[in-house]
């Protein structure tokens, strides 16, 4: 009997895995912004293609590696807020 992998797209289990998840988006996503500056300010004071290149790889990856978390926050619905003292 093989157990079944988690589907990595799939939505977040709990309220603490999904603020998680929000936080690895924006710091990828905030990473991937400034490798794209980075890049723009590379070609305009370096002007090296190679250097460029590699910022704009980076920025590729690090958008790439953002959209991840941010297909499972979508995903994800809302959780039942408990103890709220609003019944």
């Amino acid at each position: 009997m093989s157990p079944t992998k988690p589907d990595p797209f799939g939505p977040y289990p709990s309220p603490e895995e999904l603020a998680r998840g929000k936080r690895r988006a924006a710091v990828n996503l905030l990473v991937a912004a400034v490798a794209a500056t980075l890049a723009v300010v590379a070609h305009r004071a370096v002007g090296d293609p190679r250097l460029v290149q590699t910022y704009l790889v980076a920025a590729l990856l690090f958008l790439g590696a953002g959209l991840g978390p941010l297909v499972r926050v979508t995903r994800t619905g809302d959780f039942e807020r408990t103890g709220s003292g609003a019944d």
